[in-house]
């Protein structure tokens, strides 16, 4: 039914997305994407995966240019959801370090957290099939806490003219994404952005 991809930039992380992911009752195929071959780390994950798939891809675009690339290679094609997950940190110590673990150790927790938690977004997809994404609440973008201005940081004009690219108005444009890139998404939802052609 789907495919976790996951991308642990850092690697160390990778006992905490196991363990999770070690929980889900529902079977599911494993794709770890790297930015440098490690032989140990490959055997750590298919140790408890034997059949994941371990990809290594420069390093662009932090978690998303190795997503892409799953996707152009047709790598995602075989599954109708898929959830993408990574090892975020921000920083090294300090308010800034603390948020990165805070935000990493929720969205596991809303995205996969339990084999019911993943069972309850499923059904939502398979009962809602105009739902593209699902991601978690907390960081749903913008809301009452980060309002338009600051959500679109400096991306407003090229997010506009990829939207346009796939054939929407920039005035029907409807400005909601999860903060982190840390979701579910359906097979439908990645056909337009495939289209694009991005490298």
């Amino acid at each position: 039914r789907f495919a976790v991809v996951l991308h642990p930039y850092y690697r160390d992380l990778w006992p905490e997305f196991e363990f999770q992911l070690r929980g889900l009752d529902q079977p599911f195929h494993l794709i770890v994407t790297t930015t440098q071959a490690d032989a140990p780390f490959e055997a750590r994950v298919r140790s408890a995966f034997p059949g994941a798939e371990i990809h290594v891809f420069e390093n662009r675009g932090r978690d998303v240019g190795p997503f892409f690339q799953l996707l152009h290679d047709g790598r995602l094609d075989a599954y109708p959801f898929i959830c993408k997950l990574h090892g975020k940190r921000s920083g090294a110590e300090g308010p800034r370090a603390l948020l990165g673990e805070i935000w990493r150790r929720a969205n596991i927790a809303d995205l996969i957290g339990s084999s019911a938690q993943v069972e309850k977004i499923l059904r939502r997809f398979e009962t809602c099939p105009h739902i593209g994404m699902i991601g978690s609440p907390r960081f749903r973008l913008p809301n009452e806490h980060i309002q338009h201005q600051s959500a679109w940081g400096e991306n407003r004009d090229a997010t506009l003219e990829l939207a346009e690219r796939m054939g929407m108005r920039r005035e029907d444009f409807r400005f909601d994404f999860f903060a982190g890139t840390m979701f579910w998404i359906s097979q439908e939802a990645l056909a337009p952005l495939r289209k694009l052609g991005l490298t």
